[in-house]
């Protein structure tokens, strides 16, 4: 599977997270356990764009994909400060809904400029894609060990 697939699959798990999330209305201990399973996704998925996709793309797809990379890891330290805040927020407290409904808000708009804007680009890698999937693979699974 190639770098693409795994990033777009990750973010449809995200996203399903969040819809579930979402229609949880009374049972408090179900949405922290919806969160805390998003909270570990993104920061896996940001570990692994950061680390093994973005450099890729800052290399080797030219000067328009290196404001693409900066921009997605300014949205990358935005996600990261609210993933904090909710980590140090009792999920019982009404802001922690509040903040976690900002974090599905910048996260869906982050997915879908990446899918918009930056996947395309990244079709540039060609083959290296398959490699960087590859990678990508062995470090989450290395993670959830």
């Amino acid at each position: 599977m190639n770098a693409l697939d795994i990033l777009r699959k990750d973010h449809e798990r995200v996203k399903e997270l969040f819809s579930e999330y979402d229609t949880l209305s009374g049972d408090a201990s179900r949405k922290n356990e919806i969160a805390q399973a998003a909270l570990r996704e993104l920061e896996l998925h940001s570990r692994v764009e950061e680390g093994l996709f973005y450099p890729a793309m800052r290399v080797r797809t030219g000067k328009d994909s290196v404001v693409l990379v900066k921009n997605s890891l300014n949205e990358h330290h935005e996600m990261d400060d609210l993933i904090r805040e909710l980590r140090n927020t009792d999920p019982s407290d009404p802001e922690f809904d509040d903040k976690f409904q900002e974090l599905m808000e910048n996260a869906q708009q982050h997915f879908d400029e990446e899918e918009a804007e930056m996947f395309p680009k990244a079709q540039m890698l060609g083959n290296e894609l398959e490699k960087l999937g590859l990678r990508i693979q062995e470090e989450k699974e290395n993670a959830r060990i």
